[in-house]
């Protein structure tokens, strides 16, 4: 908790969320999304934290590891492999096996694309003043200041 008071000015990636992605964050600490440019997160970010209904934001998950994986090549490899720690595999195939349930989707080839999925440490940071996005919740990814969601409770994005 110490390096947080020191790095204020640290980049939080936030993006919107589901209710049902939400709550299989908060279960597996594990999020998905499509390996994309649209939705690249830099190597050098730290942290994420999710927006829920109104722009809202109750936490902050340290990126613990990421990984890149193709859901259709990849992922039953993975999920066999004994040399990953059982933990981790059990996380990563709880919130797919949630997002499944839950994704309506035109095409199963969209839902098996090239993901980045993220493993958050269990220890995430409770945002006591449940900052939200300064006017209108909008519907991309975009970065706040470590500081300004530990403190206020209306963030302006810095860039996105």
């Amino acid at each position: 908790m110490e390096d947080i008071k020191q790095d204020k000015e640290a980049l939080v990636y936030s993006r919107p969320t589901h209710e049902w992605s939400y709550k299989a964050i908060y279960k597996s600490f594990v999020f998905e999304c499509p390996d994309t440019a649209r939705y690249k997160v830099p190597d050098d970010i730290e942290w994420m934290t999710f927006r829920i209904k109104g722009g809202l934001m109750k936490k902050l998950y340290r990126i613990e590891e990421r990984l890149t994986m193709n859901l259709k090549k990849d992922y039953i490899s993975f999920v066999q492999n004994e040399e990953i720690p059982k933990e981790k595999r059990l996380r990563v195939i709880k919130y797919i096996e949630t997002m499944r349930k839950n994704i309506v989707i035109k095409k199963e080839a969209e839902l098996l694309e090239q993901k980045q999925i993220f493993l958050f440490s269990s220890e995430s940071i409770y945002l006591p003043n449940h900052p939200k996005a300064a006017g209108r919740n909008n519907s991309y990814s975009c970065y706040y200041k470590l500081g300004d969601l530990m403190e206020l409770s209306e963030v302006e994005p810095v860039k996105h």
